[in-house]
């Protein structure tokens, strides 16, 4: 029995791979900082991929994590309760938003993620108003939400400083 389920059921095999996909394997798990931990090593690919010019990568990846994201959130809280600290998909997909179609520089993506963190953490409004809506939505909304305000932030700043 893991959680209360059996796992060897259907239902006890869909539970892990929801709460593995939610966690990011033992990114979740970490002790301290977890979705900060997620915000940061999503980063990681994501350069490489925008290295090679591959952005359009990077917008699928953004888009399967939050579909994903959303069904395995919606799992792992039927599991632990609501918007647990151990599920970081959330913090993942917010981050991929916040550099999408970022060209690859270190500066940029530092920007980004310092970006995110704060919405993520500080919540202003609609981030605020999203998290505390408690809906099915409602644990990688207002981490999307986050991610839609670091990225207007991150063009804002490279549209002014680039000229």
């Amino acid at each position: 029995m893991a959680d209360g389920k059996q796992i060897d059921t259907p239902e006890g095999i869909r539970s892990r791979i929801a709460c593995s996909i939610a966690t990011m394997g033992p990114i979740g798990l970490a002790p301290k900082g977890p979705g900060t931990l997620a915000a940061f090593l999503i980063l990681i690919p994501a350069f490489y991929l925008a290295t090679w010019q591959l952005y359009y990568m990077i917008a699928i990846l953004t888009f399967v994590s939050i579909v994903l994201g959303q069904w395995a959130s919606l799992h792992a809280e039927r599991i632990w309760g609501s918007d647990p600290s151990r599920v970081v998909i959330d913090e993942a997909a917010g981050q991929m938003i916040a550099i999408l179609f970022v060209p690859p520089e270190p500066m940029l993506y530092i920007g980004a993620f310092v970006l995110f963190r704060i919405f993520d953490i500080l919540k202003p409004w609609p981030v605020s108003w999203i998290d505390r809506r408690k809906l099915s939505w409602s644990v990688m909304g207002d981490d999307v939400a986050a991610g839609i305000l670091s990225r207007l932030v991150l063009l804002f700043l490279q549209v002014r400083f680039s000229s």
